[in-house]
């Protein structure tokens, strides 16, 4: 199985694998504005480091309900519908955070956003599940977490540019993609079929209750806490360490570039190593990604860091939804992926508070060791919640 495999793999998938691929792709191009989402509150709208954490928190809060949102709308009304409101009430709220110039209606476009981000997320992973069959999802999701990442590593390079003329530029742009991948939807090749869910003799809503999916849902919470300081934290410690805010864009990209060149590579491979196994290895790299944050002070050193805590993303992000998919009835495959996605609406409550209370507190040094060193110790939380598989 060469390097050219998920390429290969991917001419074999349904055209509405392509047709979301697309969309989300269009998307992630644009999708750079969340990376500097703190920076912009306290450049632009001057709030305090702690006031921007609290911001940052109503932004959270707001995801959870945006996720299971999503999910109903997914298995009860439809994929198609779930993408589309997702994404033109996300082009909304940042254009809304882009013209805002109080404290308050920062707030609230940042809520807005919250409350629209996670709604096609759902949507998107049941369709993919459902263009492959199940043996294949793990390869799947993966062939997603590639096209995305091409994406964020273009995305990084235009926000290297964009940044330089203007932090609000970054959220009209965002929105501009944000409404071209709406159209790509809405006027794209999306069957009957995977627009409606299939009905496949209504059972009891097992979700509430499967312990295999609060396992999941536990584990990615925690790594999600840390998984967001790098969207929190990051911007603020490339510049306060005498770097412009044009360094966290080369970041971003050099990041997604090794995603990228390494899912390529090895993505085949992964997806017949045992789920366990992969998510371990990846909590150990993303630990020591963070580690090295605490003592970079130049770019070259940052983007050391990135390309070890990069990794996470093919062996922890790219694999739990090909697990969630695997778990799920197909009757309820949205709301088990809402539920496993809440996780990160959860984390991006408690993580501003976390991080920025740390940063101002302990530094960032400091900050950055004990991130590391938490990741670290994630591993036989992991093994004692999601067994060893």
């Amino acid at each position: 199985m060469g390097a050219t495999a998920p390429i290969r793999h991917l001419q074999t998938l349904r055209s509405e694998f392509w047709v979301v691929a697309t969309a989300r792709f269009v998307n992630r191009l644009g999708a750079f504005s969340l990376g500097f989402l703190s920076l912009y509150l306290v450049r632009v709208g001057r709030l305090p480091v702690e006031t921007t954490g609290l911001v940052l928190t109503g932004f959270g809060a707001a995801t959870i309900p945006s996720r299971l949102a999503g999910g109903w709308i997914s298995d009860h009304i439809g994929n198609r519908e779930a993408l589309l409101i997702g994404l033109v009430a996300t082009s909304a709220s940042q254009v809304g955070l882009a013209v805002a110039t109080s404290t308050t209606t920062f707030a609230v476009f940042a809520v807005a956003l919250g409350l629209s981000f996670e709604i096609f997320e759902p949507a998107t992973a049941s369709v993919v599940a459902a263009s492959v069959p199940q043996e294949e999802r793990t390869l799947a999701f993966g062939i997603l977490a590639l096209v995305m990442n091409v994406a964020g590593m273009l995305a990084g390079l235009v926000a290297a540019v964009v940044a330089g003329a203007g932090l609000r530029w970054l959220f009209v742009i965002d929105a501009a993609t944000t409404l071209l991948a709406a159209a790509f939807v809405g006027f794209g090749p999306v069957s009957e079929r995977s627009s409606r869910p299939e009905q496949v003799g209504r059972t009891t809503e097992s979700w509430r209750r499967d312990r295999r999916l609060a396992a999941v849902t536990v584990t990615n919470t925690l790594f999600a806490i840390l998984y967001l300081q790098l969207f929190i934290l990051l911007p603020l410690t490339i510049t306060d360490r005498g770097e412009s805010p044009r360094a966290i864009g080369v970041v971003l990209t050099i990041s997604a570039s090794v995603v990228v060149v390494a899912g390529l590579a090895i993505t085949p491979y992964l997806a017949h190593l045992p789920h366990g196994l992969v998510l371990r290895a990846g909590l150990l790299l993303f630990g020591t990604g963070l580690c090295l944050n605490a003592t970079a002070r130049t770019l070259p050193r940052f983007v050391a860091a990135a390309v070890i805590w990069a990794s996470a993303d093919l062996a922890v992000i790219g694999r739990l939804p090909a697990v969630v998919a695997d778990i799920a009835p197909p009757d309820q495959r949205g709301r088990y992926l809402a539920v496993y996605g809440s996780s990160w609406g959860t984390a991006s409550v408690i993580a501003p508070l976390i991080g920025t209370s740390m940063y101002v507190r302990l530094g960032a040094a400091t900050t950055w060791w004990i991130l590391g060193l938490v990741s670290a110790g994630l591993v036989p939380i992991h093994r004692l919640l999601a067994g060893r598989g």
